[in-house]
């Protein structure tokens, strides 16, 4: 049974009914876009990975890392900042980024 405005259902190899949608009618409806849309895909899911990343550290590792990325402070501000000795901020740091390098490992190699 066809809805109205959307194509009729072709039948696959293998009996099913599944939707055949035309180029022109997908890009009508959005389902479609430039050869873009698969690089804005992954660059969505990569924000959404590193958000979740950002998620899994402690309050100190994410104070650090924000700091130090986003407001692009130097080690020995972020350290006088946060009334820490650079030897622990360092440390923080380097927790924090290997926690963000393991979930964007796992991210690339499909897990």
């Amino acid at each position: 049974m066809a809805r109205p405005g959307l194509p009729p259902a072709d039948p696959s190899p293998q009996g099913e009914r599944r939707l055949a949608l035309r180029d022109d009618l997908a890009a009508l409806y959005g389902l479609f876009t430039a050869p873009q849309a698969a690089a804005q895909l992954e660059e969505q899911e990569l924000r959404q990975l590193v958000h979740r990343a950002l998620a899994d550290l402690t309050p100190d590792e994410l104070r650090v890392v924000e700091l130090r990325y986003q407001h692009k402070r130097s080690p020995g501000q972020v350290a006088s900042r946060l009334g820490m000795a650079p030897r622990r901020l360092r440390a923080l740091e380097t927790q924090a980024l290997r926690k963000i390098r393991a979930h964007l490992q796992a991210w690339k190699d499909g897990s």
